[in-house]
């Protein structure tokens, strides 16, 4: 992932600090939240964010995150 211009990003972190919400300041959207966990980075995109999506193509389905430690 790439931002065009740094400015329009803030970060935000809730007070466990376990996880940055990457915020717009231009509309307030959260588009991806990023976590590191035992020297990993993690990130969640919200498919929400997304400009010209067919909502058609997009199917729900749950999902597990697995802390495997890296070998």
């Amino acid at each position: 992932m790439s931002v065009k211009d740094r400015t329009r990003v803030s970060k935000y972190a809730f007070g466990t600090k376990t996880a940055e919400f990457h915020v717009c300041t231009a509309c307030g959207v959260v588009p991806v939240v990023t976590s590191r966990i035992d020297g990993c980075l993690y990130a969640v995109v919200s498919v929400n964010a997304f400009e010209n999506v067919e909502s058609a193509l997009l199917r729900r389905a749950p999902a597990t995150l697995r802390m495997n430690k890296p070998a």
